[in-house]
């Protein structure tokens, strides 16, 4: 028996990597096979704008047609598929191919990650159960920067713990370049510039006893000189190089919206927020803010993070060491970046006039999920005395209990639940509801009406989190189990998000749809077409996304438009006006002028 056991060891340490290889293919071929069910972009009206700019950048333009600036940290990779085709049909279905492979590879950071502290089996398990996550899923039929944005920050991670232990040039030049990168891809990436400035500083107080701040700083002068270099040129280009001439205005007025490398005005945002706080209401909002968002990741990281919080705190309390001096690095820098992330989506939540915006903070939660695996491996009840084994069952209750509580009582997250787009992880838990739960709400109470056999069903899988979770500190070989029940609810909770893909996209609308047929078999180079800026909304937008030709945003008022010479005009718009009618559905009508 210890031979055959011996001998599937040896088999799995051999062939480890080829199985995360296998994986990451089986994965990314479902996906792209799953995807072929969706037509167009459906769920964020950004999708539409990072189409755009996919397609300007092949002519050398860092701006979508509709104007505006958006982070092109994505939309490079996606402007690959207008190299291919021509097809709208197929650029988005190449597009979805890339998004699958890209959301996929987040295997290869998490495998490695775990390798370097837990065994192969359950390094392989893990990389599986984080790659499977259904916020990963969600965003694998999506086109917008977080398809790349959470994989990029776990393999910026890797590469920075790599830096610190080799010192290695290539694993500095990697991980300045990654973390930049992050910047490039989404604007709330400041965080991880913020974290990787941090972490530097981190690096030269904790290791000055050992050597000299000179030493330290000659042996990093690459890291820290090719981040800069990657960050001013990045500034330096959104700022002053790119042209943003677009239609929506001058290229004065469009400069002021990139400042520093952020297509969002940074300093306005932040005096806005200060402003608020100012207030006693503000000061209120922020903090229930916070409280929704630290749910949402508790939530989100099937409450592995309180396990990583725990482990922590024996780090600090405890006499025996229990992880290496090397990861403090990398844990500094995943905590400090949690922090300044979470702090700049609650500027971003009460600036929106949003009450959760949980995607925003969605990128920590599969770093979470592996330093927790990490924890659950290293830490052993033996060497903990039992006051601590009863303060850790006891706090777990305690959180299931508030969360529980919050689920059931507070309208703000109930709502959330609703909120497919921005708050999918959140969403996922509807599979334990009522499908009718947001009908049953109680207005007059203001509680949600809940389905009993739903409530005990996840008061059930909570406290089955918390018996595998003691478990598998007791003995390791529980982890896999752990690891294997996260698979099938992420399973569960991902088929639920994918039929609500799905739903939304309204597949079978688009190819019956006049307007969307017309614009797509008769916009070209030599057609206008004419959005009215009063129907501000995200079927709007999908309309536009099969116009082949220029586009224009207006305000429609007493027929007043600016025309374009030599160009066929179309004008989009509900209003009745004196143009022809050429195609019409149940929300708007397309005119010829």
């Amino acid at each position: 028996m210890k031979n055959g056991i011996q001998c599937v060891n040896q088999s799995i340490e051999k062939y480890a990597l080829l199985i995360i290889c296998i994986l990451f293919i089986s994965l990314t071929l479902l996906k792209i096979f799953l995807s072929l069910n969706f037509y167009a972009p459906f769920i964020h009206m950004d999708e539409i704008y990072y189409d755009s700019l996919a397609n300007n950048l092949i002519e050398g333009k860092l701006y979508a047609k509709f104007g505006g600036s958006y982070s092109p940290g994505y939309p490079i990779f996606l402007s690959l598929a207008y190299a291919i085709s021509n097809d709208k049909e197929v650029i988005y279905h190449i597009m979805l191919a890339i998004s699958a492979i890209v959301t996929t590879s987040i295997i290869f950071p998490t495998y490695f990650l775990l390798k370097k502290y837990c065994n192969l089996i359950i390094s392989i398990i893990g990389s599986l159960a984080v790659t499977t996550l259904p916020l990963l899923n969600y965003n694998s039929f999506t086109i917008m920067t977080e398809v790349l944005f959470i994989p990029l920050f776990l393999f910026s991670i890797w590469f920075i713990l790599k830096s610190y232990e080799t010192n290695d040039k290539k694993w500095e030049l990697l991980a300045s370049l990654s973390v930049v990168y992050l910047y490039i891809t989404r604007s709330n990436g400041i965080s991880m510039l913020i974290a990787f400035i941090l972490t530097f500083f981190y690096y030269l107080l904790s290791n000055k006893k050992y050597d000299s701040v000179t030493n330290l700083l000659k042996k990093k002068w690459f890291l820290i000189g090719t981040f800069t270099l990657f960050l001013i040129s990045w500034v330096f280009f959104s700022m002053y190089v790119t042209d943003i001439n677009n239609l929506w205005g001058e290229r004065e007025e469009q400069l002021a919206s990139w400042t520093y490398g952020s297509s969002y005005n940074v300093f306005t945002i932040f005096w806005q927020a200060v402003n608020g706080l100012s207030t006693i209401n503000g000061l209120l909002r922020i903090i229930g803010c916070l409280i929704y968002l630290i749910n949402y990741l508790f939530l989100s990281s099937y409450f592995l993070l309180f396990v990583a919080i725990f482990f922590l705190l024996m780090l600090f309390i405890h006499d025996k060491k229990i992880i290496n001096n090397n990861a403090s690095v990398l844990i500094f820098y995943l905590f400090t970046t949690i922090l300044f992330l979470i702090l700049t989506t609650l500027v971003f939540t009460f600036i929106s006039g949003e009450t959760l915006l949980g995607r925003y903070v969605e990128p920590v939660i599969p770093p979470i999920i592996i330093l927790s695996i990490i924890s659950i491996y290293k830490i052993d009840w033996k060497i903990l005395s039992v006051k601590y084994v009863n303060l850790f069952i006891l706090l777990f209750i305690l959180i299931i209990l508030i969360v529980l509580f919050i689920l059931m009582y507070n309208s703000t997250i109930i709502l959330g639940f609703l909120s497919f787009v921005n708050n999918p992880s959140l969403y996922a838990y509807t599979s334990f509801y009522d499908p009718f739960f947001g009908i049953n709400y109680g207005q007059a109470l203001n509680m949600p009406t809940w389905n009993i056999p739903s409530a005990a069903l996840i008061i059930v899988f909570f406290l089955l989190l918390l018996m595998l979770i003691y478990l598998s500190i007791s003995d390791k070989r529980y982890i896999c189990v752990l690891l294997l029940v996260i698979i099938i609810f992420s399973y569960f909770f991902s088929l639920n998000i994918y039929y609500n893909e799905l739903f939304q996209s309204k597949y079978e609308s688009y190819h019956e749809n006049a307007i969307y047929n017309f614009i797509k078999n008769n916009t070209n180079s030599n057609t206008l077409l004419i959005l009215d800026n009063n129907e501000f909304n995200n079927n709007f937008y999908l309309y536009n996304y099969w116009n082949m030709g220029d586009s224009s945003l207006q305000d429609i008022k007493n027929n007043t438009l600016v025309k374009s010479q030599n160009k066929k005009i179309y004008l989009l718009s509900n209003k009745t006006l004196e143009y022809d009618i050429v195609a019409c559905d149940d929300y708007m009508k397309l005119y010829m002028i």
